[in-house]
């Protein structure tokens, strides 16, 4: 968990079921992501302290993924949110500690939440984001609701044709 002033705290310990049972696996996912994912469970993405979304599902990158591993996050009225482990054009990093990125845009605070951690292993601790504040699905026709959040994982460039973005590139 992050401590304030800097630094993470990290305690060591095991899990066990009512019983006390050790060996039973108690969740389908590791509590740490691996290297090379990108996971967001449960996001909550904030401008200042404003909760622009607030999701109750999960989208996450497998570890073999080749290109950048990429998380689009809709929030509306605020637009699309395209996050990404690695640069690309027009993004913005975020600095990563856990399960929490914080990032300026257009002159606002930006802080994402995730229930687990969003990256894992050694890998730089930053994302990368860019906002496509006007995107709306129906416009583009995509099947999300216009007025709901949602979330999608994958490669960047297939991603982002399949959500029908359009404006920027995928490359770095």
């Amino acid at each position: 968990m992050p401590v304030d002033g800097g630094g993470v705290l990290s305690l060591v310990g095991a899990i066990a079921d009512k019983t006390g049972n050790l060996s039973k696996p108690l969740a389908s996912h590791s509590v740490e992501a691996e290297p090379g994912q990108f996971v967001l469970m449960f996001p909550a993405l904030l401008r200042g302290d404003r909760v622009l979304v607030n999701l109750r599902i999960s989208a996450g990158t497998g570890t073999g993924l080749r290109g950048n591993a990429a998380v689009a996050l809709y929030a509306p009225p605020d637009g699309l949110f395209i996050f990404a482990l690695q640069p690309f054009d027009g993004a913005t990093p975020c600095e990563v500690i856990l399960g929490r990125a914080i990032c300026s845009l257009e002159g606002n605070e930006y802080t994402l939440f995730s229930a687990r951690p969003i990256i894992g292993g050694d890998q730089e601790s930053k994302i990368w984001v860019r906002r496509v504040p006007t995107y709306i699905p129906s416009k583009v026709g995509v099947s999300w609701r216009d007025n709901e959040g949602s979330i999608k994982a994958g490669e960047l460039s297939r991603l982002l044709a399949e959500l029908r973005v359009e404006g920027f590139t995928a490359r770095p």
